[in-house]
């Protein structure tokens, strides 16, 4: 049934909404007659199929069709409901369509609560369609929809509220013009959630939310907060190129794929943590203006960068801009591959940003492309350590653990001198975060700094022990003991004073220098060879350990 149309009756736009001044009589139809014709079973089994189909109309009240079961298929197309239209626990069988139709009143001088379409509990057996249609406030809260509910392109000027909405098939909201809050919570969709290209005026809060595929959220505008806590979603989310404007808040997220924020993304904070990302999160290309919190939760990889190709086999890649006060926080993280270079952790203005690694851990340090440096482990180790003493600035904590783990890694993948380099710096952190007031605690630091390399370096000793022994060389040249005439014999003599347990010739017990000066030299020698020689043993043990 057509009211209107571009080839006959009244000649005026289909949408009453749309015309000035008073609307044709041929135009409204009165609620009570759809009601009849959908309900009334004389009048569904007149139907030569089973659909309504109702376009150009203006209904003259309210389109009330709560607690009935319809069974044909029912489209309003191109109508006008001034007065709203309530669905309350309504069961349809087959689709329900409101295709590019309008509910309440045209004048924006009532308010956005007045009326609008209300279903909460609303059954319908196949698709429901609500695109291209312009709508005040949506309640559709605890509706069941078996098959997929399509409102792209639509306008919404009120609220959204789609509470425990059941969805069998396909969520599509893409390319809406503009929603005001909406509210998902607990909601179930079947296969996937798009909202690509849709503005988003208001909240969007789908905490809870259950989705069969992914959800699509770019090119996206958010003016304010979006919250996905506690979603759960089988397939991947992809934010690209969107524009959040207030917080990003996914705690205890699970995502069965990819979690994509990379690609021009425009982000504030950002609340990721105790989330569960079965492929990889991507960063690369987006601003971060906040903080960035992806604490306590696990992810295949992590890839901070993108590897793009220019031309002729060249490539630049994409670090994430952050701003100048952004803090990220990987506290108690795990991943298998971390995609990074130490540009990655730069903000937009050069500095480090602020980074939490403690309990952070990965197994790999990975490259996308072969031969292109393009990892953390490209990098040196003076540039390894200075990474991780410039994501720490302003923190004087003392904090092994990304010490330790950064020197597995390199370990376990064969670059054995940057995990010492590593491992070392590890020890200089510890000395340089806890300053100790006792005298002798500082000693042993410093000794075993410099004596053997905190026992990175245990080949520092025999460095100290080739000096000693040239010293007492030297020394022994003083000494008036013929049995010491001989250099070859001077040279032997001083090694065995280094080298404690060690004698080469008895006689050596019972030499007379004839200067205390370098008999006290000698016996000076022979204590700091013990010395020497406990921490090479400490630091082979350490080591082997």
């Amino acid at each position: 049934m057509a009211l209107a149309g571009p080839d006959g009756f009244d000649k005026l736009p289909c949408n009453p909404a749309e015309i000035e001044g008073e609307v044709p009589k041929h135009r409204v139809l009165s609620p009570e007659f759809l009601r009849l014709i959908l309900t009334r079973a004389h009048w569904v089994e007149a139907l030569a199929k089973p659909q309504v189909l109702i376009q150009c109309a203006k209904l003259g009240g309210p389109l009330e069709l709560d607690n009935v079961k319809v069974s044909p298929s029912f489209a309003l197309i191109q109508s006008h409901m001034p007065r709203g239209a309530t669905f309350t626990r309504a069961n349809f069988d087959r689709d329900l369509s409101f295709i590019g139709s309008s509910f309440g009143p045209s004048s924006s001088s009532f308010t956005a609560f007045q009326y609008g379409f209300s279903a909460q509990g609303l059954s319908v057996g196949g698709d429901l369609y609500l695109g291209g249609a312009s709508f005040r406030d949506v309640d559709i809260n605890s509706a069941k929809v078996g098959g997929s509910l399509n409102a792209s392109g639509s306008t919404f000027e009120g609220l959204f509220r789609a509470v425990r909405l059941s969805v069998g098939g396909t969520l599509d909201l893409t390319e809406v013009l503009s929603f005001q809050d909406v509210d998902l919570s607990g909601a179930h969709v079947g296969n996937s959630v798009i909202a690509n290209g849709s503005n988003f005026e208001g909240s969007l809060r789908a905490d809870n939310l259950s989705v069969g595929g992914g959800i699509g959220l770019s090119g996206v505008v958010a003016s304010k907060d979006v919250s996905l806590h506690g979603a759960q979603v089988g397939g991947q989310v992809d934010a690209m190129g969107s524009t959040f404007e207030g917080s990003f808040i996914a705690e205890g997220l699970s995502v069965g794929r990819d979690l994509f924020l990379r690609g021009g993304s425009s982000f504030q904070r950002v609340n990721i943590s105790r989330a569960s990302i079965s492929g990889a999160l991507l960063l690369a290309g987006s601003k971060f203006d906040g903080d960035f919190d992806f604490s306590a939760s696990s992810a295949n990889e992590i890839v901070l960068f993108q590897p793009n190709m220019v031309s002729e086999g060249r490539y630049h890649t994409d670090d994430p801009i952050w701003s100048v006060n952004a803090r990220l926080n990987l506290r108690n993280t795990a991943v298998v591959v971390l995609q990074s270079r130490t540009s990655s952790w730069r903000n937009k203005e050069g500095g480090w940003i602020s980074a939490d690694l403690s309990g952070f851990t990965y197994d790999r340090l990975a490259g996308l492309l072969g031969g292109v440096a393009n990892t953390l482990s490209d990098e040196t180790a003076a540039g390894l350590v200075n990474w991780l003493v410039g994501i720490r600035l302003g923190d004087d904590r003392y904090d092994p653990q990304p010490y330790e783990q950064l020197a597995d890694v390199l370990g376990e993948n064969g670059q054995v001198s940057k995990a010492k380099a590593i491992r070392y710096a590890k020890f200089r952190h510890r000395d340089l975060s806890q300053d100790s007031e006792f005298f002798m605690v500082a000693l042993a630091r410093a000794s075993s700094r410099w004596v053997v390399g905190y026992g990175v370096y245990p080949f520092f000793a025999v460095y100290w022990y080739f000096t000693l022994v040239v010293i007492g060389f030297m020394i022994a040249l003083f000494s008036s003991a013929e049995l010491l005439r001989p250099l070859h014999l001077k040279f032997w003599y001083s090694l065995e004073t280094a080298l404690p347990l060690v004698e080469f010739s008895e006689k050596h017990k019972a030499i007379d220098h004839g200067s205390w000066l370098v008999e006290s030299w000698f016996h000076f020698q022979k204590l700091i060879g013990f010395g020497l020689a406990t921490f090479l043993v400490g630091a082979l043990t350490l080591l082997a350990s």
